[in-house]
């Protein structure tokens, strides 16, 4: 009985874990294997950039796009946190919704373990599938790393780049558990605010880059404490891992709070 909940929830997940890994790893690949005909040609797309406005190169987050640290940023790491925030949505909806809708939620308040648990367990079935595909993207930016050398940046700031994207997906992954225990047997309307949660902040943090209008609110947004740029040449900031942090605990109660004191299958 010891962690069974954890460990159904990710033998329900293994397959999706294994996919997502595999298509990121694939996609990884594709945008490295590319680098070195970006790289011969750096001069040639850096005219072609000089005709455009200053605000497109700044919804990318740098301004040297050819370089290997900013072709990684501007292709393939700005939209990690993003991708794998739709996968992070469907985990979890599917913590309490799903269960609704499959109509096991009663078998899993019958067991002799408290409501919190039940809750603890599969968020952290979540933490550890989106480390096991994490996992896989790693290896694969690893092999590209070998295979195309060009891509000159060391292992140890690709690992840092990518399992810091954690942080982002899990905050994501903390508004979806807390509107699955909010929005009981109504998946619809919390995929659609999940959705535009994640949709809405990634927005306003790419285009905050770019507008002094928008610029006040990215501050609010899980992607703005994801600065793949800070990480690749200077590290992992931790004043941007102790808000990520404080606000996936801070969603984790929340949805803890809501899930002891409402009816369930209702």
């Amino acid at each position: 009985m010891k962690w069974a909940i954890f460990r159904k929830s990710i033998r329900d997940s293994w397959k999706g874990m294994f996919g997502w890994g595999i298509g990121l790893g694939l996609y990884a690949l594709l945008v490295i294997g590319l680098y070195p005909s970006v790289a011969e040609q750096k001069a040639d797309f850096e005219k072609i950039m000089d005709n455009y406005p200053d605000s497109m190169t700044a919804i990318m987050g740098t301004d040297d796009l050819f370089s290997p640290v900013g072709y990684l940023q501007s292709q393939l790491m700005l939209y990690l946190p993003l991708l794998l925030g739709i996968y992070a949505i469907l985990q979890g909806l599917n913590a309490v919704t799903g269960e609704e809708r499959k109509q096991t939620m009663d078998t899993l308040a019958a067991l002799p373990i408290p409501r919190w648990q039940i809750l603890t367990e599969k968020f952290l079935a979540t933490l550890v599938i989106m480390v096991g595909i994490l996992t896989q993207f790693f290896l694969s930016l690893v092999i590209g790393r070998m295979l195309w050398p060009e891509l000159d940046i060391s292992y140890d700031k690709l690992a840092a780049v990518t399992y810091a994207s954690l942080l982002p997906i899990m905050v994501i992954a903390g508004v979806a558990f807390l509107l699955s225990a909010v929005l009981p047997m109504h998946r619809r309307w919390g995929g659609i605010i999940s959705s535009l949660f994640l949709v809405g902040t990634y927005l306003i943090y790419a285009l905050g880059n770019a507008s002094k209008t928008i610029e006040p609110f990215q501050p609010f947004t899980p992607f703005e404490y994801y600065n793949t740029i800070k990480i690749l040449e200077g590290g992992l900031p931790l004043g941007d891992i102790l808000v990520l942090t404080v606000a996936i605990l801070l969603l984790w109660a929340a949805s803890l709070y809501t899930f002891e004191r409402r009816d369930l299958g209702t």
